[in-house]
């Protein structure tokens, strides 16, 4: 059951029900039935890592309170109906995770961002017209929402994967390969997984993944940099170098550097301004969930859930990140976990002003079993005795 919960995790694009107006997707239901399958399990929890539940939980809390505070409860209760499903398999899987030996949760991991490769290239294959569409929307796409980048190949000739947008799609990508890349001991082994990831980041046209990209590769070398790294790093530095000179005066241009005078950009130029303004009127707590939208995670949530809730959500992501730097007594596989949802929460920064972002949870659910995973040798040797 976890494995079918994570993996129905980058299903962004597909409606199992309709309740209203809303669009209900199969992560939800995935997670609800682990959470009733996980009471059924044996589980032995390390307490001393609760904090980051702890502070998942002070956050949600939070939002239920604001909302109650700003008087819309009742129109965001699908909303936080949602987010408890989510924090409650988070911790579950917590629970769980010793049942996971370290080979199964790498063979997974790496089976799922494999699935999203070949998915990206079918569907990047279709939108350019190589293949009939109408193959993949029962599929994938059968959210008809016109905010489906999918739906409009004559604008968007873009790698989005299963997503809704490429900038969607990019945040999982830039965290697949830095989570691979982390496991230096099977990069050989995964070399082509890596190259392929670094390929569909680029057609992703997205400019949130290419800046994801380079703050988390000088991030992680910064503090990883020794000579077996380094060897890893010369063949990727001359790909983006390669990259750089021989796009820099279309795609780059097209993405990054004329970004800002183009329609979308003032739109987001608008629609950060408004979200200012109403942080301005209400900094400390802000206009609630989900009432604001703006092109940044960052500006959004201030205007959404003022200093207080900004402030709560930071603490959380720091637990989360500042392992990555700490160089403590964690895993490979915890910190290429985190190194993950790194990747994901500068995304989020950048231009995906979303908590219910389906990659944020897949990733906590991989932190959350990596935190107690079993290690395979130590399992083999208990299955022997």
């Amino acid at each position: 059951m976890f494995y079918l919960t994570i993996f129905s995790m980058v299903f962004q694009c597909n409606n199992i029900v309709l309740i209203g107006s809303i669009g209900v997707g199969p992560q939800l239901f995935t997670s609800f039935a682990f959470i009733i399958k996980s009471f059924l399990l044996i589980k032995t929890p390390r307490r001393q890592k609760t904090i980051l539940f702890f502070l998942l939980s002070l956050f949600f809390f939070y939002l239920i309170i604001n909302l109650i505070k700003n008087g819309i409860i009742g129109s965001k209760l699908m909303d936080m109906i949602q987010l408890f499903i989510y924090l409650i398999c988070t911790y579950r899987i917590y629970k769980c995770g010793n049942l996971i030996t370290e080979g199964t949760f790498l063979k997974f991991t790496t089976c799922l961002i494999k699935f999203m490769v070949v998915v990206s290239i079918i569907q990047y294959m279709a939108t350019i017209g190589l293949i009939p569409r109408q193959l993949l929307t029962p599929l994938l796409f059968n959210d008809t929402s016109e905010y489906i980048y999918f739906h409009h190949p004559e604008i968007y000739q873009r790698v989005l994967g299963t997503f809704m947008e490429p900038s969607y799609c990019a945040a999982f990508l830039v965290g697949s390969f830095y989570y691979i890349f982390h496991l230096r001991k099977h990069v050989k082994q995964y070399k082509l997984l890596l190259f392929a990831l670094f390929i569909e980041i680029i057609l992703t046209r997205s400019s949130t993944g290419y800046g994801t990209f380079c703050i988390i590769g000088f991030a992680y070398f910064c503090t990883f940099m020794d000579r077996s790294l380094l060897k890893l790093t010369i063949p990727v530095v001359l790909v983006i170098l390669v990259f750089f000179f021989v796009f820099k005066d279309s795609l780059l241009n097209e993405v990054i550097f004329n970004k800002v005078e183009s329609e979308s950009g003032l739109n987001r130029g608008y629609q950060d301004a408004r979200a200012i303004n109403t942080f301005v009127e209400n900094p400390i707590y802000g206009k609630g969930y989900k009432e604001v939208r703006a092109s940044s995670f960052a500006t959004t949530i201030l205007a959404e859930l003022g200093l207080i809730g900004t402030a709560i959500y930071l603490i959380f992501i720091l637990a989360i990140i500042w392992p990555i730097f700490k160089k403590g007594n964690y895993t490979d596989y915890n910190i290429a976990a985190r190194l993950l949802l790194f990747a994901v929460f500068i995304s989020q920064l950048v231009a995906i002003p979303d908590i219910q972002f389906s990659v944020f949870w897949l990733s906590l659910y991989l932190l959350s079993a990596s935190i107690n995973l079993r290690n395979s040798q130590l399992a083999h040797i208990e299955l022997l005795k």
